[in-house]
């Protein structure tokens, strides 16, 4: 997994559909200056891979350490040591696989922190674990978060006279209490139906 810039502290995990995802800190700099964090995705196993691509823009910084890399469904979540005016957890979230990714995050606990490791519950909860120097040791801290849900499969489409029955199998999070459904006559503005 080639690296123009040079890589460093590769993470991995893969997901129950056996795609194999990889995030690394990278040498090659964002436009602020600051390292990236790398991330690429195999769909077979590590036969073929997909063009390695940056999560992060340089908005909350790069840090040393080893990223940490988490997988729940169709959302991946990559975080690393942050640093802004201080430290903290900058993170990336993708919610289709590693395909696309929302705009970084930071996460700033108040003081310096290493060590950042993540999970993720059967509900799609987010954890985020770190070290700190509380002023005279060394301690643990903890942070979660709800991710999104995982995308509802469409199971079947039927058409009628003026009308179309929509079915999709339920998400796997227990947690999930309701569906919106929206229509779109011109894929652009969509009305709440039910």
């Amino acid at each position: 997994l080639n690296s123009p810039g040079g890589g460093f502290f590769p993470v991995v995990a893969v997901d129950a559909a056996d795609h194999v995802h990889v995030a690394w800190l990278d040498a090659t700099e964002t436009p602020g200056g600051s390292n990236t964090i790398d991330y690429i995705r195999s769909a077979d196993r590590g036969a073929t891979w997909t063009t390695p691509m940056p999560v992060n823009q340089g908005a909350s910084g790069v840090g040393s350490g080893t990223p940490s890399l988490v997988v729940h469904g169709e959302t991946v979540m990559v975080a690393w040591n942050g640093q802004q005016f201080f430290q903290g957890i900058g993170y990336a979230i993708s919610a289709d696989g590693g395909d696309l990714w929302y705009p970084e995050g930071f996460y700033a606990p108040g003081f310096s922190i290493s060590a950042i490791a993540l999970a993720a519950d059967e509900n799609g909860t987010y954890y985020a674990t770190w070290t700190y120097n509380n002023g005279f040791d060394n301690d643990v801290g903890i942070v979660f978060w709800d991710g999104p849900p995982s995308r509802p499969a469409i199971t079947n489409i039927a058409r009628g006279t003026g009308s179309l029955t929509v079915t999709w199998s339920a998400s796997p999070e227990p947690d999930v209490v309701l569906y919106r459904v929206w229509r779109s006559a011109d894929g652009v503005s969509y009305d709440l139906v039910a």
